[in-house]
């Protein structure tokens, strides 16, 4: 247990130390040469614990070279030895194609494991697959089990999917409103903006609560600003027509935003809409031209729009639009491929 405990004190004190640039091999970045080797040591034993550090540490290059090929072998001794966190890993390098050829079924597999070695990421990732039939058969059943069993962990997504089937009657469970608002009330009480906009449903419609629109509005907002795009729009719409909240466009306004410059086109397209007409009191003609500028490469009738509003336009101010919609887009751009890497990899090595 001492050692487990040691081990996990440093890969995190190596991984919070962690700065830019290639590290050569045995070269120790924010700690010394006899730490790694520590690790490196316990993993030759046969310490799975140690093998799995060591990995992470391949994989992030802090205290070694960066080495894919160090990083599967070492990875791949722990998961052998029923490490779940190390089988967990190896199934998303798999499922993602890091460090190995891509492998689906294979990903499933280690999945599997993890899965019945207590792992709750894995238990949520197998359960979509086996509900979908992703590197396997479909298996509603089986699907339902690892996502109640993920979810009565404290796995707080699944506590939001869990609450949805719940909810919905989703793979042939019998509706139950009562246990699906108790699930999203779990999963929304963690922070979860899935699990938030859930709740927030269950207020509006009375589904396992009494209604209750107060309430509907300080989840849905939770949700809404956490990134929910769906909370975003049903914001937007109740206090743009005046239903269930009191009728209120410009406070809509920043939810369709919100939900816009997330890339959501159908928002970008109702906000044009919203500065074209003046729903908010009055309109604005320059801003309206921005989104439906950004919106005009793949979707014909705001082209057409963006054509029609540039005749009451000066040159000058299409011109400066025109620009904000190539800073708009290459930002928006940058920002998602950042996101994607960043979250690719911080769900191979911690299963976030």
């Amino acid at each position: 247990m001492k050692l487990t405990l040691a081990i996990c004190v440093l890969v995190v004190f190596l991984l919070g130390c962690s700065t830019p640039g290639k590290p050569e091999p045995e070269e120790v970045v924010g700690t010394t040469p006899e730490s790694v080797r520590f690790v490196m040591d316990e993993a030759k034993k046969g310490d799975p614990d140690a093998q799995f550090a060591l990995s992470s540490l391949y994989y992030e290059g802090l205290g070694l070279k960066r080495d894919f090929e160090q990083v599967t072998h070492w990875l791949l001794k722990a998961a052998e030895q029923d490490h779940a966190q190390a089988q967990f890993v190896l199934g998303n390098f798999y499922h993602n194609g890091i460090a190995v050829i891509q492998d689906v079924p294979r990903a499933r597999t280690w999945f599997r494991k993890a899965a019945a070695n207590g792992n709750m990421f894995a238990m949520l990732k197998l359960a979509g697959m086996q509900a979908k039939g992703v590197g396997g058969e479909v298996n509603e059943e089986q699907s339902v089990k690892w996502c109640r069993t993920a979810a009565e962990l404290g796995h707080s997504q699944a506590q939001a999917k869990l609450g949805s089937i719940y909810l919905n009657g989703e793979f042939n469970v019998p509706i139950n409103e009562a246990e699906g608002f108790r699930m999203v009330q779990k999963s929304a009480n963690q922070g979860n903006p899935e699990g938030q906009h859930l709740l927030g449903i269950c207020y509006l419609r009375g589904m396992g609560v009494k209604q209750d629109f107060k309430k509907m509005e300080e989840w849905a907002t939770k949700a809404a600003e956490a990134g929910n795009i769906q909370s975003q729009i049903n914001l937007y719409l109740m206090l743009l027509k005046g239903e269930n909240l009191r009728k209120d466009p410009v406070r809509a306004l920043r939810f369709i935003e919100m939900a816009a410059r997330q890339g959501h086109a159908g928002s970008q397209y109702n906000l044009g809409i919203y500065h074209y007409k003046g729903q908010g009191g009055s309109k604005d003609l320059a801003k309206a031209y921005f989104w439906f500028s950004v919106l005009s490469d793949h979707n014909e009738k705001a082209k057409k729009i963006t054509e029609h509003i540039s005749v009451d336009l000066t040159p000058k101010e299409i011109l400066e639009q025109m620009e904000k919609v190539a800073e708009y887009k290459q930002q928006f751009e940058l920002k998602k491929s950042s996101h994607t890497k960043k979250s690719k990899a911080q769900a191979a090595l911690f299963g976030n």
